[in-house]
């Protein structure tokens, strides 16, 4: 399944500022990415913070492996 935009917004968060609390319109989007394996969740006292799981950081270097072999 493709990622949509504003799939990738989040992705892109992740990877540039580490785990974060996401803002409560952007809460559905993240919570799709952790089911489907993009992202790890964890409970502060205060939020709900996801980062970039190890199988996202995966993903990505399978994407970037396979964009280089195509070029």
């Amino acid at each position: 399944m493709e990622l949509t935009e504003d799939e990738k917004g989040r992705i892109a968060t992740a990877i540039f500022y580490g785990p974060f609390p996401p803002k409560p319109d952007y809460l559905p989007q993240c919570h799709r990415l952790y089911e489907r394996g993009w992202f790890d969740i964890a409970l502060t006292d205060e939020y709900v913070v996801f980062s970039l799981s190890q199988t996202g950081v995966t993903s990505l270097e399978l994407d970037a492996a396979r964009q280089a072999a195509m070029n």
